[in-house]
């Protein structure tokens, strides 16, 4: 808009409205750019009046504008408050400098905010526009406005604005306007969907799927859930937030209940193609259409109530979809196995009901119009709350049908009323997925697991159900339908309103006669039917519990019933009884019985007339059996459970129960005889036998019975088990045994059970008697051996310690466990046990407290002892005066240093004695010891497992053996420190040198493998060996240990979430058979408090155990990286820190080595360090053939994959990244990338492990990130990262940074030119790394001379406004982009959010406007506002808004950022430990000098060396 006459602002909705210059300025959908000399009374009137007349808001100017050759106000404001412009390009347009300002600024905003541009060359060839010929000719003039630099910007847009896509006013005018007013029409706001008023919780979910959006070739995303869980509202949200990104847009609606897949195609074909109406012939044309323009259009697609696969292929076909399309389905099926087949890639989504907060503001919002109960309603919205169950659908049906009744007595009749059946406007949506299950045996399975068995193990289930319902497959479709799930422990869960839907479809059988249903499940309607005889042929299933009734007080006629009532129930197959006693003959009860459950059954024996021949499962638990017999041969018995029959004295004729696979016996004490047949039943596999005391009792009989070979789980717990040459507790024929529970029996020692392949747990929990445990098996994962008060000793058959668990509290005698701890008297040590420690024998009858680990210290003698751990010797002592303690090396503060002197004649070295004098401050002990060696070699971090505690005002001493003399050679300098956290005072520490005569030295293995041989499972991404056992994070987690104890005694390298899930063996460990958690689950099922909880047990095979144990110890595993790599990265630490002295420059050339072998080593031209060529086979084998499983992320280069790489010592986790055939990214940017990494390492750039290049496959390999991006964190997680970690990140990012622009290994640096939060990775530890270095290019030698660029290449929001006009790039542009990652630290916003408002959709211009008005306090991250020192969060916005200065040479350099911000975390790491002290005076000014200043410095005026340093770093990019 624009012309050469004088105007004023006009904003209009018709062609009379405006509005004076001081008028609030509005939201509009199009600006008007034009010459008003050209075209203001002729085509852009026109053309504003037809916009106006589509209902279109248009911005044009007023001929009462005083014009000058600045842009007013009014109409910069304009700009940024309309969606689109059209730029009307006439003759004289560009001899206007208001003209041509006006389009830098749309220009601007088409960068920053997806403005929308629209040029129209009216009379004008669009030639002359691209290349600035004919009129649009413009040059420098003698004027203030027409420089040189404000030309070149000019030229730059005219070229960029006729590349638009735009139309030449060619032809009728009135055809020219309508389609100019059709295609605006098209790209405005008219796609918009109804949301709901309330709509609470789904911006939480929202948030858990939105990096999907940016996610390249995944196209698909399903929204899967049941009937009213908020699947459509979640993909409105979703739609409505995002369309304005997309060409095109279309919401489907109702798809299930919408028939004609005809009229569906042309009204999705419509909104794809623009507003453009065609003809579909028939349905699968229409497909044809359809795929036709997916392939070709960005479009963002809603498909909204998918019922089936089928329509989902007719609307969308099966052909390639535009890479950067979108497509959502909700649907009420599980879609896993919908795009297997396809080209296409998908992301599920299971959507997540409402959680209580949220649910009772939903419900308050219906009911009360607030997000808070009324008083005195709080119980009964929770009783609402509860009812509902996170269920937003039924949460507004109640509400609404609760509003304006303000009585609490009509809420409980109400909700009463919904419980007896459910709302009708709830019943029929939840109808939907039972009616489209596939047949009615699948419908009455779900009617069976509704009325009877939620919440019990679903393996049970299915041997129950599977002969008569294909259960097995059936569960699986109701899964797949959202009808029910499967816990972790294996339980079936069933949403209450599920429940509750399928219960009143049975009702509906026969409303008011329970008899004539198919499945009765209240006890007082059974009670009913077997009290009057009422009993019929439709009923399958039966429930009735006595106790349930007389505990609600309910009158009963009778205390028993009549068999005679089951006479008519001739297709009863499902019987639960509770409690209740019958009388009369049992030959009327139905011989289709599958599942009879009688808990407390009455009689002693079962009746001989009860048919049980089709029984799968009997549970007679509680019962007053005193000899169980199957009265026939029962070949589909699986399960019989006779828990707590006390009165149980024989179990006769087993063999009559060929198949039977769990047998439970639990507490059946008065059991003195099994018959011997139970050993010939091989398909048991699991045995409960715990507290049958008196059938293993040598005063009866020693047991005549054998066990089954097929048992996998064995439990003989308070069995009072005896070894005897009868009943040796071998084992021997039973191989499979996985879990044994022999506690709290009489045997002295056990066989050796080397032969137990399969054992993961053994328990022997009160096994008193229990004196040594010989030769485990190495395969045991588990082993519990609480208060076995005489154990002595325990070894493994490998005499490795294998144990991820080991309880042995109690066990006071315990003084050796295999490559784990002893712990010995000095007392029963002779003197070559003690070795040069041999005058400790002295001080043997001394006393001590020991203190750490409570299991081992607990009950044991005070007198000193000695512990070996790791191959330390250490014992305690009190404040003993002995010269032979008095160190070589001593320091009164808790660290010292020494150089290895040569060796004594005739004497070798075997190790140092550390010892240090301390006294005990607190209950809360945490230290550590600290030896390591300048060369490296050595760097031990080690806690004991317990230490001497002396009495309160007392000095106690710690003294200690290391025997790494081998790994200490003349002149090496040695550190020795004591690392306190909490609870110590060190008063002195020393270290003393221990010799042997060179005739009598050990043969001490080298190295750190003398610690316990290999401690690989220790060894920190430092390199060091953190040797500890202790949990401290129990402390840490209590508030008792500070968050910081882990940095303290490492330092800033890696967090403490490094060792955080390390266990007895240290890093877990990836392996392929059962382990203990899967097992510990087992016994936690055991003691489980329900009955039914036992049947759990039964089905855990070696192969679901297996599954499950993969799934399990990849979430725990600290991923490996290749030895090389971490070698490289120690190396540029060093480096680093040292980058100063560093005068080496080596010529940086993008020439990379041809490699032919599998896994060679390749460098580029001037590399120092290796990269590996990978095969493609090793790549897929690495992927799993590039499964989507394994993929992890998306880019524009393409998919990432997490992977394995094997090497002949081990597999290494890495990230793997296959270049997509449609990336923008080619075969240049894959060699600059490999050329750059081969050539750069550092600490804080990605590590390249190799690459893959066959053919068309172009394939990067790379050390894994297990927190993925920084962006990820900021915007996708839950968890918001602290302001000390946000530091953290930002400092480590800079540092990476500021490694590329000086060119450590260059003659010039690198400028990365796609710095954004996206490429700034964090490893296990949250250490930043830069990544996404394809786009990379050399920095020129004279940084005088910035690169002139024909194409700007950066990410939107991230992009240097001065490089993006002047095509000029220099190293500031990425001081820009990192200023923007720092505001998206500091306030958690996205770099451009279309859904804030038109002034605050871009992060840098709202955060520099909140600058300029200081409004500081609403730049600040929610999350993190009240923890970031005041002082702290001034500097940095001010640093981060000198990043983005719109002058380059105002912004600082990476080096000046480095030092700015490593001051920064230290103020704040201060701030905090000041706010604990109250102390805080003199602290500011000692570091206020490394900070950037908010005006450009003077060089004069800096005063320290350091300052100099960064000074002259900055004068350079300056230049």
């Amino acid at each position: 808009m624009a012309s050469s006459s004088s105007t004023t602002v006009m904003a209009s909705s018709s062609s009379s409205s405006s509005s004076g210059a001081g008028d609030k300025p509005c939201s509009y959908d199009v600006f008007l750019s034009f010459s008003g000399e050209d075209t203001r009374n002729s085509f852009t009137d026109h053309l504003y009046h037809k916009l106006i007349h589509a209902g279109i808001r248009t911005f044009r100017d007023n001929e009462e504008i005083n014009r000058g050759e600045e842009l007013k106000p009014e109409i910069e404001r304009a700009i940024k408050a309309s969606k689109a412009s059209v730029v009307v390009l006439s003759k004289n347009y560009a001899t206007s400098a208001w003209c041509l300002d006006e389009l830098l600024l749309i220009l601007e905003q088409r960068w920053e905010c997806n403005h929308f541009v629209l040029p129209v060359f009216y009379g004008v060839d669009p030639t002359d526009v691209r290349h600035q010929k004919g009129s649009f000719a413009i040059k420098v003039k003698p004027s203030p406005k027409w420089t040189d630099q404000n030309v070149n910007q000019w030229k730059t847009a005219l070229t960029e604005v006729a590349n638009l896509a735009g139309h030449v006013a060619s032809g009728p005018e009135t055809s020219i306007l309508k389609e100019i007013v059709d295609t605006i029409y098209n790209k405005l706001d008219r796609k918009r969907v109804h949301l709901p008023s309330n709509i609470t919780g789904v911006a939480t979910r929202y948030e858990d799927i939105s990096s999907w959006l940016e996610e390249c070739n995944l196209e698909f995303l399903s929204i899967c859930g049941m009937a009213g869980s908020g699947k459509t509202t979640l993909a409105k949200y979703i739609y409505d937030s995002n369309w304005k990104s997309f060409e095109y847009a279309s919401f489907v609606e109702n798809i299930g209940s919408r028939c004609d897949l005809h009229e569906l195609q042309e009204q999705l074909l419509k909104d794809i193609l623009g507003g453009e109406k065609r003809k579909v012939p028939c349905v699968s044309r229409g497909t044809c259409m359809i795929e036709e323009a997916l392939e070709m259009n960005k479009a963002l697609i809603v498909l909204d109530d998918i019922v089936e696969h089928k329509q989902l292929v007719a609307l969308i076909g099966t052909g390639k979809i535009n890479a950067q399309t979108k497509i959502i389905i909700t649907t009420r099926e599980n879609t896993d196995t919908w795009f297997d087949l396809s080209c296409w890639r998908s992301q599920k989504y299971e959507m997540k009901l409402l959680n209580g907060d949220e649910s009772s503001e939903l419900l308050c919002h219906h009911a009360f119009r607030s997000k808070i109960p009324t008083t005195g309603f709080q119980e009964v919205v929770s009783r609402v709350v509860q009812y509902c169950e996170g269920n937003p659908l039924a949460l507004e049906v109640v509400g609404s049908s609760l509003y304006k009744n303000d009585s609490t007595s009509y809420w409980e009749s109400l909700l009463k009323s919904f419980e007896r059946d459910v709302d009708s406007r709830i019943q029929d949506v939840l109808i939907r997925s039972y009616e489209e299950l596939p047949s009615d045996t699948v419908k009455g399975l779900f009617l069976h697991i509704a009325c009877f068995f939620v919440g019990i193990d679903k393996d049970y289930v299915v041997k129950i159900l599977e002969p008569d319902y294909s259960a097995i497959s059936g569960i699986t479709v109701l899964i797949n339908k959202c009808l029910l799930s499967v816990s972790p422990n294996k339980v079936l869960m069933m949403h209450r309103l599920v429940q509750e839907m399928g219960k009143n479809i049975v009702r509906k059988e026969s409303k008011y006669f329970p008899a004539k249903c198919s499945r009765v499940w209240l006890s007082i309607d059974s009670y009913k039917i077997l009290s009057k005889g009422k009993g019929s042929k439709t009923v399958e299933g039966l429930a009735l519990d006595m106790k349930l009734l007389r505990e609600d007080k309910l009158a009963l006629k009778a205390s028993y019933l009549e068999t005679g009532a089951f006479k008519k129930m001739v297709n009863l197959k499902l019987l639960q009884l509770n409690f209740v006693e019958l009388k009369g003959s049992y030959k009327h009860v139905s011989e289709d019985l599958r599942w009879l459950c009688w808990h407390g059954f009455h009689l002693e024996i079962l009746p001989a007339d009860l048919c049980v021949e089709n029984l799968v499962a009997i549970d007679m638990s509680s019962s007053n059996l005193e000899v169980f017999e199957p009265p026939t041969d029962i070949q589909s018995l699986k399960i019989l459970n006779l828990k707590d029959s006390y009165k149980l004295r024989e179990i006769r004729n087993m063999i009559r129960m060929p198949n039977l696979e769990t047998l439970i016996l639990w507490n059946c004490y008065s059991l003195v005889n099994i018959c011997e047949s139970l050993g010939a039943l091989s398909s048991l596999t699991l045995l409960h036998m715990s507290g049958c005391k008196n059938l293993f009792s040598w005063e009866h009989t020693e047991p005549t019975f054998s066990f089954p070979v097929s048992l996998h789980r064995l439990f003989l717990k308070d069995c009072h088990l005896q070894c005897s040459d009868s009943f040796p507790l071998s084992f021997i024929f039973q191989p499979d045994l996985q879990y044994l529970n022999l506690g709290n029996s009489r045997f002295e020692s056990l066989s050796c059970y080397d032969h137990l392949k399969s054992l993961r747990v053994l328990d022997l929990s009160f096994c008193s008697r229990l004196k040594y445990l010989i030769c485990l098996p190495g395969t045991l994962s588990e082993l519990y051996i609480y208060y076995c008060e005489s154990l002595e000793k325990i070894t493994f058959q490998s005499h490795r310690f294998p144990l991820q668990e080991l309880g042995y509290e109690g066990c006071v005698n315990l003084y050796e466990i295999e490559d784990y701890v002893k712990l010995v008297p000095i007392a029963k040590l002779d003197e070559t046990d003690l070795g040069h420690m041999e005058w400790l024998k002295e001080y043997q009858n001394h006393e001590v407290c020991l203190v750490g680990d409570d299991e081992l210290t607990v009950g044991r003698s005070w007198h000193i002892q000695m512990l070996y751990e790791f191959n330390i010797m250490s014992t305690s002592l009190p404040n003993v005066n002995d010269p032979r303690m008095t160190p070589e090396y001593m320091s009164e503060s808790s660290s010292l240093s020494f150089d290895v002197p040569s060796c004594p004649k005739n004497k070798r070295l075997k190790g140092i004695n550390v010892t240090f004098k301390y006294s005990v401050s607190s209950v809360d002990w945490a230290w550590f010891c600290k030896v390591s060696t300048t060369n490296g070699v050595v760097d031990l971090i080690y806690n004991p497992k317990v230490f001497g505690k002396p009495e309160c005002g007392e000095v106690g001493i710690w003294l200690s053996y290391w025997p790494i003399g081998n790994t200490l050679d003349f002149g090496n300098t040695v550190h020795v420190s004591i690392v306190v956290m909490s609870g110590l005072e060190v008063h002195e520490c020393g270290v003393s040198l221990v010799y042997s005569d060179k005739e009598t030295m050990e043969n001490n293995m080298g190295g750190v493998e003398i610690f316990g041989g290999d401690l690989s499972g220790f060894e920190l991404s430092t390199g060091a060996y953190y040797l500890c056992r202790r949990d401290f994070f129990s402390l840490m987690e209590v508030g008792r240990l500070t968050r910081d104890w882990f940095r303290i005694l490492v330092g800033d390298t890696i967090d403490y979430t490094e060792v955080r899930g390390w266990r007895k063996t240290g890093r877990p460990k990836q392996v392929n058979d059962p382990s203990f958690t899967e097992l510990k689950t087992v016994r936690c099922i055991i003691y489980g408090p329900q009955v039914d909880d036992t049947y759990k047990i039964a089905e855990m095979s070696k192969s679901s155990l297996g599954d499950d144990t993969v799934a399990f110890t990849s979430s725990l595993l600290k991923e490996e990286t290749i030895d090389e790599i971490e070698a490289v990265e120690e190396i540029n630490v060093k480096q680093y820190k040292s980058r100063d002295e560093t005068s080496d420059r080596y010529s940086h050339a993008r020439i990379m080595k041809p490699a032919t072998g599998e896994g060679e080593i390749v460098s580029s031209s001037t590399s120092a360090y290796p990269c590996r060529r990978f095969s493609l086979a090793k790549i897929q084998s690495a992927t799993n053939n590039f499964s989507d499983e394994l993929v992890i992320g998306w880019g524009g280069f393409g998919k990432v994959y997490k992977g394995q790489i094997f090497s002949e010592e081990a597999g290494h986790i890495v990230a793997i990244k296959r270049r997509d055939s449609m990336s923008y990214f080619g075969e240049p940017e894959f060699k600059a990338e490999i050329d750059t990494l081969c050539t750069f390492h550092h600490v804080h750039l990605v590590s390249l492990v190799g690459y893959c290049d066959d053919n068309e496959e172009k394939i990067l390999v790379y050390k894994y990130m297990p927190k993925g991006s920084l962006y990820d964190q900021l915007h996708n997680v839950h968890t918001p990262l602290s302001w000390v970690t946000r530091l953290k990140i930002a400092i480590g990012a800079a540092r990476g940074l500021e490694y590329l622009h000086i060119g450590v290994r260059t003659q010039h640096g690198v400028i990365h030119r796609n710095v954004k939060s996206s490429n700034i990775l964090l490893d296990e530890n949250w250490v930043a790394v830069i990544s996404g270095l394809g786009l990379c290019i050399a920095g020129p030698t004279d940084q005088s001379i910035p690169y002139v660029e024909d194409t700007v290449k950066g990410t939107f929001g991230y992009l240097d406004p001065e490089y993006f006009f002047t095509r000029k790039l220099t190293y500031k542009a990425d001081v820009y982009a990192f200023g923007v990652v720092l505001f998206e630290l500091l306030s958690g916003r996205l770099p451009i959010d279309d859904d804030k408002e038109e002034d605050e959709r871009s992060l840098v211009r709202w955060a520099q406007k909140s600058f300029k008005e200081r409004k500081l306090n609403h730049m600040v991250d929610s999350n993190i506002k009240g923890t970031i020192s005041s002082k702290c969060f001034r500097q940095f916005a001010q640093i981060a808004d000198r990043c983005v200065h719109r002058v380059p040479e105002e912004r600082p350099t990476m080096s000046e950022l480095v030092a700015s911000l490593e001051a920064l975390l230290e103020l704040q790491e201060k701030s905090d430990s000041s706010a604990k002290s109250s102390s805080i005076m003199g602290f500011p000014w000692k570091i206020k000098k490394y900070f950037v200043p908010a005006t450009k410095p003077n060089p004069e005026e800096s005063g320290t060396s350091s300052q100099k340093s960064h000074d002259k770093n900055k004068k350079r990019d300056d230049e």
